[in-house]
């Protein structure tokens, strides 16, 4: 190998280790995903990433990784190669007068004369953010914005290659979609269980015999499990189970044992290991021992006990094991499977036309201006997640999506300096509040008599409240002369006079 190769190959690793490090301080996210450190939430208070955007880079930095280990092994492998060393000892100059390298250099530009330079773009460059944009077309998306290219150019497949491998259901790794394997197993043990309740249960195998068809069931689901898992957590080393210890426990493994074979239980159920079949009454099993399959399945046994037992076995405890460990190590994405299938069959017709067209957006390389997904995918983020946590409860006792909870205009705070500028979240709250007691109060506190508060509905400054508060005072006191003014008395002469000039009169002692 050239000396030349070898500076590349240096170059290259310098490359992948600084690409690594920008990803790592930009999202401190990927460091805990790849078990360098976790991040200091205090010292390093970072912007948290799209799940997207931070998935597509794990698999960067797994590529990262996958590159840096093949190249650092070559460069061993040519630092040990002779020819190496003969190259840089013919770049000696023993007289100190750089004769001997400018004619090295004259003949690298008489062999390399009239060839082209090629591309002259920078190794650093390929593997740097923010590169792998494709040029623009003319396409006219009216209040739309492209989304931003994380990505190198040397990894931009990764996209396409996420896009293919993560089903609409899984949303980039978020949910793991079991609903093949639901019904498989409904096939297979002709259960009544809900999705739910497989999804809870799936890990437990119960009922599961050792017929082909569940063997064949096991082994689809532990592949699944598997690539989900490489997918969802690439930079995570899955180390699976010692299943070869386990296979060696023996009966003890089965599910049922040799000793369990024509005994009834505390229950009065009796298990035959020939048929791997549970009966319910010792009269129901004895009466199925002259039939015809159970004879045969005997003979099959037979054959089988003649055969070493690492033959015989079919490797399904092997299996469980394995997929026991996998459903351990997903079971946070199964628990949001499940939270995420009840709260999607709550929706209406119409928030499920919501929720694709929400799924759609996010899964499109353009992002409408106003939407969230645009702010989301920007480098000023505006914490939604953080903002999410605070979602009041519907009236399934479960916190609205966000979505509706931004449609009913609940993002949007009100204030009133009636109520000690108090904030209310979204116009109905707003306007509900007038009635409430603690308005009351305080429109009490500013002067204003109980009966008269319905007078100051919508009005929320106290400027307002009290220039409001003055004309009534005065429309009362107008009320209140006309009134005296139109009531009529007669005094003993019969003279019909007003009531106030009435009093008066009599007051000073002229009536």
């Amino acid at each position: 190998m050239s000396m030349e190769t070898q500076r590349q190959l240096l170059e290259e690793l310098n490359a992948l280790e600084k690409a690594s490090a920008q990803r790592f301080r930009r999202n401190p996210a990927l460091r805990a995903a790849a078990g360098v450190r976790l991040a200091d939430e205090v010292l390093e208070l970072k912007p948290k990433r799209p799940h997207r955007e931070t998935l597509s880079q794990q698999h960067e930095l797994a590529y990262f990784r996958n590159q840096y280990e093949l190249d650092a092994e070559r460069c061993r492998k040519t630092f040990s190669d002779n020819s190496l060393a003969t190259q840089i000892a013919e770049l000696k100059d023993p007289e100190m007068s750089f004769k001997h390298i400018l004619s090295i250099i004259q003949d690298i530009d008489k062999t390399h004369y009239g060839v082209s330079a090629g591309s002259a773009s920078s190794t650093f460059e390929s593997f740097s953010m923010y590169l792998s944009a494709p040029k623009e077309e003319n396409v006219s998306k009216k209040g739309k914005v492209k989304r931003k290219y994380h990505l190198s150019t040397a990894t931009e497949y990764i996209d396409a290659k996420l896009k293919q491998t993560f089903t609409e259901s899984e949303t980039y790794g978020k949910c793991i979609d079991l609903t093949l394997f639901y019904e498989m197993h409904k096939s297979i043990q002709a259960t009544q269980q809900t999705y739910v309740e497989f999804l809870q249960n799936f890990a437990k195998f119960e009922h599961i015999t050792k017929s082909p068809d569940s063997l064949r069931y096991l082994e689809s689901l532990l592949s699944y499990l598997k690539q989900f898992h490489a997918n969802a957590f690439p930079l995570a080393s899955l180390e699976a189970p010692n299943t070869t210890k386990a296979l060696e426990l023996g009966p003890e493994q089965e599910p049922r044992s040799q000793a369990d074979d024509g005994k009834p239980n505390a229950d009065g159920e009796v298990y035959c290991k020939s048929c791997d079949k549970l009966f319910a009454k010792e009269s129901v099993y004895k009466g199925h021992l002259s039939g015809k399959k159970h004879k045969k399945n005997e003979e099959k046994k037979k054959n089988l006990s003649d055969t070493p037992k690492a033959e015989t076995k079919p490797g399904i405890e092997s299996v469980k094991s394995e997929i026991k460990f996998l459903a351990d190590q997903l079971k946070p994405i199964i628990d949001n499977t499940i939270n995420d299938y009840q709260r999607r069959s709550r929706f209406s017709e119409r928030e499920q036309q919501l929720e694709r067209i929400a799924v759609e957006g996010e899964l499109s390389d353009f992002t409408s201006i106003d939407s969230d997904s645009a702010k989301e995918e920007s480098d000023d983020d505006d914490f939604d997640d953080m903002f999410s946590k605070d979602l009041p409860l519907g009236a399934d006792g479960i916190p609205i999506p966000l979505w509706l909870y931004k449609l009913q205009g609940l993002h949007r705070s009100y204030l009133c300096e009636v109520c000690g500028n108090h904030a209310y979240k979204g116009r109905q709250q707003f306007n509900k509040h007038f009635g409430q007691p603690k308005h009351v109060h305080g429109l009490m506190c500013l002067g204003v008599l109980e009966e008269d508060t319905g007078l100051f509905a919508n009005i929320s400054t106290i400027a307002e409240v009290q220039d409001l508060w003055e004309r009534v005072k005065k429309s009362k006191n107008a009320e209140m002369e006309d009134e005296e003014n139109n009531v009529e008395v007669e005094d003993e002469d019969g003279n019909v006079m007003s009531r106030k000039d009435y009093e008066e009169l009599k007051k000073q002692g002229l009536i």
